[in-house]
């Protein structure tokens, strides 16, 4: 009798811990699966003219990007002189990334509201940003101590060279701000800023379209005439595709001199 009485308690007890475990797994399991990014990203680089080279997540090393290959979190791609690129999301919008310039690409993911989350840094150099989302994607420009917050459908410049930044706002919105200002940036406003010298945000209606910006309007112009064609995820080989700059290496040295 009491070895039964002691087995059906230890059944008990054991029911009562797989209970437990059961709960515990319904629980957990569907707030881990929510935080997981289920959505692979199709964002690709769209455009190259001259020597662009990349750099891929953890890598030291750069080599030659080559057309159409995707850009997942954590890869960087530089310019040369007379050299631009040109990255494209999948809700149409894109970053254009002028000569000598280098742009990292730190955060590529999904928010809790089903849009995505677009995380880039100007490290160096200028780059425009066209966004026309018609979704709940969030994307965000850091250049030396500041973040720029596009609203809407926004265009804008970024510029960085030796701690001064510019930013021209060509059409929207773009809140800018870092750790002790802020500013609100509509259509045809500049902002600029000295950080060396640790300058206010300084805001005018100046802008001064140059050369770049003609680039950017002849592609506006292109992109209207044709369709992209956006890789599938996963397609792209690091190690068979890139064409070596000089092989699988270092930044090349004519890059670094400038800056980067």
């Amino acid at each position: 009798m009491i070895g039964t009485a002691w087995g059906m308690h230890m059944c008990k007890q054991k029911s009562v811990s797989l209970g437990s475990l059961l709960l515990v797994t319904l629980f957990f399991v569907p707030a881990v699966l929510a935080n997981t990014d289920s959505h692979p990203r199709a964002v690709s680089l769209s455009f190259v003219e001259g020597t662009v080279i990349a750099r891929r997540p953890g890598s030291p090393n750069w080599a030659r990007a080559a057309l159409n290959m995707p850009i997942e979190e954590g890869v960087s791609i530089a310019t040369a002189r007379h050299s631009f690129a040109e990255v494209q999301f999948e809700d149409g919008s894109t970053v254009r990334v002028g000569e000598l310039s280098r742009v990292d690409f730190m955060q590529m993911g999904s928010a809790p509201h089903s849009g995505y989350v677009n995380h880039l840094n100007l490290a160096v150099g200028f780059a425009t940003i066209n966004i026309i989302s018609k979704r709940h994607d969030e994307y965000v420009l850091t250049a030396s101590g500041a973040s720029l917050l596009p609203h809407g459908k926004t265009e804008f410049r970024a510029d960085l060279s030796h701690s001064h930044l510019r930013v021209e706002v060509f059409k929207g919105r773009v809140q800018a701000a870092d750790s002790s200002r802020s500013a609100q940036l509509g259509r045809n406003q500049v902002l600029a800023c000295d950080y060396s010298a640790r300058s206010d945000f300084h805001v005018t209606d100046t802008i001064q379209m140059d050369a770049w910006d003609r680039w950017v309007k002849m592609r506006d112009r292109q992109a209207s005439l044709a369709a992209y064609s956006v890789p599938a995820p996963g397609m792209y080989d690091w190690e068979n595709g890139l064409m070596p700059f000089g092989g699988m290496g270092q930044l090349p040295a004519a890059l670094a001199e400038d800056g980067f």
